[in-house]
């Protein structure tokens, strides 16, 4: 890992010591609730976990070491096989998965014969699409959210904020570079590495914000508003008459069948973004006649 000195600005490599150590778990308590403490600032220590693991897990005695370090914290898991687990499931070694990604059974329901109450989505899984990289067409970040919800999944991954590419290590090619879940010689994260590197732009003093990271915004947006339409949809039709109710209803298919055709290894419909605006504009308005009509 790499140690800053606060006061010089001096970086320096240090090698931590081996897993299922004494000196592994006095490293890793320490660091892990400097690192929790850490995202507590900034209102994430919720959202912190361990990880990766991927099909298989880890050694028993690494994964009972950190149980009894990080009692609190879960593990992440990203792999092939498809979770509908509606809670954190438990693996051997006392470990638990919170955050289960998985690029199998990517496929969205036709909305004629199964739509998913994406209102109410439980458990740790979350969909990997494995081929969003960095050159994601802008349809593609927009509905990503979406397209995570319409396959009967919570969130969605695996994707980074800011791992720009930086320069490979002494002794590798000059003017090669590497991101940072593979900049070490003897260390990798295999195929479990993010795809989608960076979001945001490097700027003098942190992340800036991009394109890409806008439209993601804007699409958890929609994904919102369609999650209100559809709860209020299945759970409150009586209240939303029969018009209104079949206009939502046919709003849903429409998204639905959209995300269908973005969905997947990227083909020419998915840089055909005609329409969009119009798109956006009936989803918002017809949001506000729900909310209209349930206050009634």
């Amino acid at each position: 890992m790499t140690v800053l000195d606060p006061a010089t600005g001096k970086r320096e490599h240090m090698q931590v010591p081996r897993f299922a150590t004494p000196a592994a778990a006095r490293f890793w308590s320490h660091a892990l609730k400097a690192i929790v403490k850490r995202l507590d600032k900034v209102g994430m220590a919720k959202s912190a976990c361990l990880g990766i693991f991927s099909d298989s897990t880890a050694p028993t005695p690494v994964i009972e070491m950190f149980a009894k370090i990080a009692p609190g914290l879960g593990w992440m898991r990203g792999c092939h096989g498809v979770s509908r687990a509606t809670k954190p499931y438990p693996v051997r070694g006392g470990g638990m998965v919170v955050y289960h990604e998985h690029c199998y059974g990517m496929s969205i329901p036709n909305p004629r014969t199964k739509i998913f109450s994406i209102w109410d989505q439980n458990g740790p899984p979350a969909a990997y699409f494995r081929s969003d990289f960095d050159h994601l067409p802008p349809r593609g970040f927009r509905s990503i959210a979406e397209r995570a919800l319409y396959q009967g999944k919570r969130g969605f991954g695996r994707m980074c904020l800011d791992y720009w590419d930086s320069p490979l290590t002494a002794g590798k090619r000059r003017g090669s570079y590497a991101d940072v879940f593979n900049r070490w010689p003897i260390s990798t994260c295999s195929q479990r590495r993010p795809t989608l590197m960076k979001l945001a732009g490097p700027g003098p003093d942190g992340p800036l914000s991009t394109i890409r990271y806008e439209l993601l915004l804007e699409g958890l947006q929609e994904a919102e508003a369609t999650m209100f339409i559809a709860e209020a949809t299945g759970r409150r039709a009586k209240r939303l008459g029969k018009d209104l109710t079949r206009r939502c209803r046919r709003l849903l298919v429409e998204r639905i069948n959209v995300a269908r055709i973005v969905n997947g290894y990227y083909g020419p419909a998915t840089w055909d973004h005609a329409g969009w605006q119009d798109a956006s504009r009936r989803l918002y308005e017809t949001a506000a006649e729900v909310r209209q009509a349930l206050r009634k």
